[in-house]
């Protein structure tokens, strides 16, 4: 027969297993749930943006509150040339330096579903004068998770790697390695 004290003893070993037990079960818990939310991937909503033509003779405000967004003269910058109406996200735009044209690219992330809309928009005053879909661009982008950082999700395309202007022209460099410039004033193709 076991005595007290040896009772008492294994009461206490009990005690301490089944205390380390839910203390591993915590710690391997926490550990897959920050494992997990370490893969989530959250975008800030846009900012307003000041974009400067070049040659500083024109400026662009963005607004992504109102989707109204406005062109100056970088001299008067207290009533707008033109305006144009756009739901912004995180893709690049570029101002002409001529002030009378715009560029915007899609987002670099887009979903497989949406591989049928433009991804190279162009407008001025009287809005959209030439945009391209992606089937001309970038027909099949690789999914963003064989390339690296983006939205987490098998249906997830990444469309570009680079996209530069110098007000003139717009360059977009896509993921299958085709690089196109376009003009910002007429939107058309100048090299391919």
């Amino acid at each position: 027969m076991k005595t007290k004290k040896a009772k008492t003893k294994t009461k206490m070993k009990m005690k301490t297993m089944t205390s380390i037990a839910w203390s591993s079960l915590l710690i391997l818990v926490l550990t897959l749930v920050l494992q997990l939310s370490s893969h989530a991937t959250k975008y800030a909503n846009p900012q307003s943006e000041t974009i400067t033509s070049t040659n500083g003779k024109y400026t662009l405000v963005t607004d992504p509150t109102t989707k109204n967004h406005k062109v100056y003269s970088s001299d008067n910058l207290k009533e707008p040339l033109w305006s144009f109406e756009l739901d912004l996200w995180h893709f690049p735009i570029y101002l002409a330096n001529d002030g009378k044209s715009v560029c915007h690219l899609a987002w670099r992330h887009v979903k497989e579903d949406n591989l049928n809309q433009e991804c190279v928009t162009f407008r001025s005053a009287k809005g959209v004068f030439k945009s391209y879909p992606f089937s001309e661009i970038c027909a099949d982008p690789p999914k963003t998770q064989d390339l690296g950082p983006g939205p987490i999700g098998d249906f997830w395309r990444t469309w570009y790697r680079e996209a530069k202007s110098d007000s003139e022209t717009v360059t977009v460099k896509t993921t299958r390695d085709k690089t196109f410039t376009f003009s910002i004033k007429d939107g058309n193709i100048v090299k391919n």
